[in-house]
């Protein structure tokens, strides 16, 4: 074994020790506080629903816990048990260009790994979230969302990738990874913008707030602080969380 391999194993370790120690701590901060609500919501939460949530807090620690161990397992599995080179041979014998079958191999690992992490997925939607009368989904949306998800994977990933690819290739020996950033961040800001008109209406149905009342609400505190809306809408979230779904989102024009 050599000093990076050991390196690389010394920095996993102690990073899940520091994970799983911030864990269990969170837990029992928690579980100490359980039966007593704190004062300043003493009249309007009630020792019940914050019962409640303490319990559904716990819960979801105790699967991101093990999430925990199951993650390093993955990063051992597809770095020092190889993982990642026994997928990019797959790749080599395709006999593609070497900017497209490095492009399929980076896909391809997140599309694997997406598919690794999904038992966790199912846990958290169908049991923790259905039993604390949170979960809304069914599992025809529930995977559907999962083959739109990955849809987009393909569509908004692998023209970056390839980008990013072409730059590196080309400017090997110069500032690659500046020009790289440069895309990154633009592409970044692209979605912001994009994401409220084209792509958050692929998972979600949008339509205009009709409540007038709660609408001159919401316009006078935009105002206050300063937000530039380009609309206020509703969206169907209930159908899969009971958990509130109000946020803000996008850029310049696409703000809503």
């Amino acid at each position: 074994m050599n000093w990076i391999t050991s390196l690389f194993i010394f920095a996993l370790a102690t990073n899940l020790i520091i994970e799983v120690w911030l864990n269990i701590k969170n837990q029992f901060h928690i579980g100490r506080h359980r039966d007593t609500v704190p004062e300043d919501f003493s009249e309007i939460v009630s020792l019940e629903a914050h019962q409640k949530a303490a319990d559904y807090s716990r819960t979801k620690l105790q699967l991101s816990r093990l999430g925990l161990f199951y993650d390093a397992a993955i990063l051992i599995f597809m770095t020092l048990g190889g993982g990642f080179q026994d997928l990019y041979t797959l790749w080599l014998n395709t006999g593609l260009e070497p900017i497209w079958r490095d492009a399929g191999f980076l896909l391809s690992t997140l599309w694997f790994l997406s598919l690794l992490h999904l038992p966790f997925s199912i846990i958290s939607t169908f049991k923790i979230e259905a039993e604390f009368g949170f979960n809304k989904t069914t599992p025809m949306n529930f995977f559907t969302d999962l083959l739109k998800q990955w849809a987009l994977m393909l569509v908004l990933g692998l023209p970056l990738i390839w980008v990013i690819l072409t730059i590196m290739t080309a400017y090997i020996d110069q500032v690659w990874w500046f020009y790289t950033w440069v895309v990154w961040m633009g592409f970044q800001l692209i979605l912001m913008w994009a994401y409220p008109k084209w792509i958050a209406p692929i998972f979600n149905k949008f339509t205009p707030l009709e409540d007038e009342a709660m609408q001159q609400r919401i316009n006078a505190l935009l105002e206050r602080t300063g937000f530039e809306s380009n609309g206020i809408y509703v969206m169907d979230g209930s159908s899969r969380s009971g958990h509130g779904n109000a946020y803000f989102t996008g850029m310049g024009k696409n703000k809503r």
